[in-house]
């Protein structure tokens, strides 16, 4: 077929391609969503402590461990109200900072997702979501550590040794609820500049020397901030009738501030639980002493996170149905804030529980909540918080009925599912592509409840429960790992395919349609997955399960599916992998036969054909027939978008880098090296400068300008292909390659020293990913680092 428009185009050197960096947008003010309280009160030595920890001096002195480091960590039990004065001091002291921002630290899932939020907020990067957690956290750090109020971006001409350095901004950032101290230090900032305010229940990170940090421990209130308290949440409750003395009212509020221990959140919920009754002090405790017991109100002592025995003082069993409905769900979902969407989108999913079905009664069961302190509402952000021990104190009341937990799980389920964007069993028709930008920032607000749900499933023991339907989840599990495997994190993307596989296996489910169709999408996603990590087996494995389930499923209902082929087609890329050439082309032609027989077929679904036909046939040597076969790959791409070189699809990327390596082993040097750049600038906007394919044509085009001797040029590329990789263990064989070629860029430019290190990293790294090698490690060459990369980016 030949093209309308040449896919090749004038040759072009490898300096004229600039890099413009996004501007930092200051200043920022992000606090997750969390609002300033209303009923503050005292902490007055904890914030003048906060103020001379963390406050910039005239003068820097040193700190704790001889650092100029400017940070604390408030530690307490759970419910002592250390993310209150950390909001508190936050939102007082925010005309000091340039950027306040804000992290949750639960787990290292919900860090990266703050991570990402945070490089967002301060225009950092673009589509943060849609990239590794590891580039993400990588890009915050290094602002953090050279804080530029406004980032200069490259250009040609300007004299950079007399141009203005930009001043630098003044930060705080906040680690909330920290669970485990590990995780933070691949998230601590290093260098000197900011100031760092950490939350959390450990004693330890006073001794810890990672991180030097100055400390408070956070004790329950005094008795004269208690009174302050119940008085300022109470409001015109603290006496309702002239027979409310002031003095009557102050004995029997220290009497409840007493019995509660004077801890702020079981207080909050108290003053709640009166405001929604609408009694005051004394009422509320001759209700109780007299109808339910003391017993019911007040445990004989507080334990360290006082979950169980607390639980009878909050009342829980009075709210009503639609009320203690919304809370069961909100507490299997994350912390972070639960965007009412999610609640309200399709209620009728969760309506076997009671749930509330119209806005008039969701926002009066919200009410109920909010004004028993049970959960904040948001209301500029649209969302919904609630404590992690309201979460756990619910929870416990979950499973203590029998059956409780199970069918709140399915019907959260149910309400995450109505607005998460499904690709990979039954795609919705605006997501009908698995690699859609628009998806990113949707799946992002959403991820942190699906983490939550499986957090809780395995916490629980769930999958034991033999009541529990568990097609929903397994699904969105399927969802999960693909969104990982966008985002280029290996890691969690085989945590949830693993989940989802024990689900049903387990479960004893193989067999049952619904869920082969679930079991294929997870193999293809591992499959991919093996495939960009390099994993020739497991990428041959993976494909083959999807391509059996496919072809069982296709014998039984009679018809030969799109599904069907879209896995000849994964397969036939696998077979490539592992260099079973011409059984690759077979598969390939299977795929196109089934594709042309569909109903509405249109030639643009051959697009997977040509380009892995193409590259099977590049691999056995038959170039011509190999760029005909990408030619039309990239026709089809003009035809869809409507331009050469669209900025939309990252598959354009694939095929002009794909052509650019036939027109390498055709010799022809200049149309290769431009078509390589095309498939750089193709990748800087369709997934990003921080994206593999990115670093992957950064590579080839550094190894042009090695042929070229811009050695310099080379050297800029190479690092920053290294850059990208950021020594994440899944693309070893991408990071040797790289240094190998950095290594000789730098020693064709005299700096021995470097280069020979790189070169000797290289060749050990070469010598752990290929033990069986017999080369000396002297004796490795540029052959032998391109066998270990996946063809597409050789």
């Amino acid at each position: 077929m030949p093209m309308s428009s040449s896919p090749t185009g004038s040759f072009e050197t490898g300096h004229s391609f600039v890099i413009v960096t996004p501007t930092t947008k200051l200043p920022c003010f992000f606090v997750d969503g969390h609002p300033r309280n209303p009923v503050f009160v005292g902490r007055g030595e904890e914030l003048e402590k906060l103020d001379d920890y963390l406050l910039a001096d005239p003068q820097p002195r040193p700190r704790v461990n001889n650092t100029t480091k400017r940070a604390c960590a408030i530690w307490g039990v759970g419910g002592v109200g250390k993310t209150q004065i950390a909001v508190e001091w936050a939102y007082s002291r925010k005309s000091e900072f340039q950027a306040v921002l804000w992290a949750n630290a639960q787990s290292r899932e919900q860090l990266d997702i703050s991570f990402s939020q945070i490089a967002e907020k301060l225009g950092l990067l673009t589509q943060a979501n849609s990239l590794s957690p590891r580039t993400v956290v990588r890009e915050v750090k290094e602002w953090l550590a050279d804080p530029l109020m406004s980032t200069p971006s490259s250009s040609q001409g300007v004299d950079t040794a007399s141009a203005v350095k930009p001043a630098r901004a003044s930060w705080l950032l906040i680690f909330d609820s920290v669970g485990d101290l590990d995780d933070l230090h691949s998230y601590w900032p290093e260098g000197d500049e900011g100031s760092i305010l950490v939350t959390c229940r450990d004693p330890k990170i006073e001794e810890n020397p990672s991180f030097a940090c100055n400390s408070i421990e956070l004790d329950p209130f005094s008795q004269d901030d208690a009174l302050d308290f119940f008085k300022k949440s109470l409001g015109g409750l603290i006496r309702k009738t002239p027979s409310d003395s002031e003095e009557a009212t102050t004995v029997a509020l220290q009497y409840l501030a007493d019995r509660l221990h004077y801890f702020p959140l079981y207080m909050t919920a108290v003053a709640g639980a009166m405001k929604r009754l609408g009694i005051t002090a004394q009422e509320y405790l001759t209700y109780y002493q007299s109808e339910i017991g003391s017993a019911k109100l007040f445990a004989s002592e507080v334990p360290e996170y006082g979950h169980r025995s607390m639980a009878l003082s909050w009342d829980l069993e009075s709210l009503s149905e639609g009320a203690a409905a919304l809370l069961n769900v909100a507490s299997l979902l994350s912390t972070t804030g639960i965007s009412e969407d999610i609640l309200r989108q399709k209620p009728e999913g969760a309506l076997a529980i009671d749930f509330p079905q119209d806005a008039v009664s969701y926002f009066e069961d919200l009410a109920v909540l909010s004004q028993s302190s049970f959960a904040i509402r948001n209301i500029p952000e649209k969302s919904i918080f609630v404590h992690d021990i309201v979460q756990d104190v619910t929870r416990a009341m979950l499973v203590s009925t029998a059956g409780k937990m199970e069918r709140t799980f399915e019907a959260t389920v149910k309400l995450v599912s109505a607005v998460w964007p499904f690709v990979t069993v039954a795609p919705q028709p605006v997501f009908a592509e698995y690699r859609q930008n628009k998806r990113w920032n949707q799946c992002e607000r959403i991820y942190p409840h699906l983490l939550s749900l499986s957090n809780v499933f395995e916490r629980y023991s769930l999958l034991q429960a033999p009541s529990l339907e568990v097609y929903d989840f397994t699904l969105l599990l399927s969802e999960m790992a693909w969104y990982q495997l966008e985002r280029a994190d290996p890691t969690s993307c085989q945590a949830a395919a693993d989940l989802a596989l024990k689900i049903v296996e387990e479960r004893g489910l193989p067999e049952r349609e619904a869920f082969r169709a679930i079991v294929s999408a997870v193999h293809g996603t591992l499959q991919q997955l093996a495939f960009d990590t390099n994993d020739p087996k497991s990428c041959f494995f993976h494909a083959q399960q999807a391509l059996t389930i496919q072809e069982d499923l296709c014998a039984q209902s009679g018809r030969r599916t799109q599904k069907l082929a879209v896995a000849l087609s994964e397969m036939g890329k696998a077979c490539s992998r592992n260099k079973l050439y011409h059984k690759a082309l077979d598969c390939y032609e299977e795929s196109r036969r089934i594709r042309e027989a569909q109903p509405g077929f249109k030639p643009a679904a051959l697009y997977t054909y040509h380009l892995g036909r193409g590259h099977a046939l590049w691999l056995l040597g038959k170039h011509d027939e190999a760029s005909s076969s990408i030619e039309q790959a990239l026709q089809l791409q003009v035809e869809t978008y409507g331009v050469v070189d669209d900025t939309t699809s990252h598959r354009t990327g694939l095929a002009l880098f794909a052509l650019g390596n036939i027109r390498l082993s055709q010799g022809r040097l200049l149309e290769s090296h431009s078509l390589h750049q095309r498939a750089l600038r193709q990748f800087k906007v369709s997934v990003g400068v921080n994206h593999m394919y990115y670093a992957a044509a950064c590579y080839k085009d550094g190894e042009h300008n090695m042929r070229f001797n811009e050695y310099e040029f080379s050297k800029l590329r190479f690092e920053t292909a290294l850059r990208v990789y950021c020594d994440d263990k899944h693309y070893r064989q991408e990071i040797a390659r790289t240094k190998f070629q950095l290594g000789k860029a730098l020693l064709c430019l005299g700096e021995t020293g470097r280069g020979g290190e790189l070169m000797k990293d290289a060749r050990k790294l070469y010598g752990e990913l290929v033990p069986d090698n017999s080369c000396a490690p002297n004796e490795l060459n540029d052959a032998d680092f391109d066998d270990l990369i996946c063809f597409w980016f050789r």
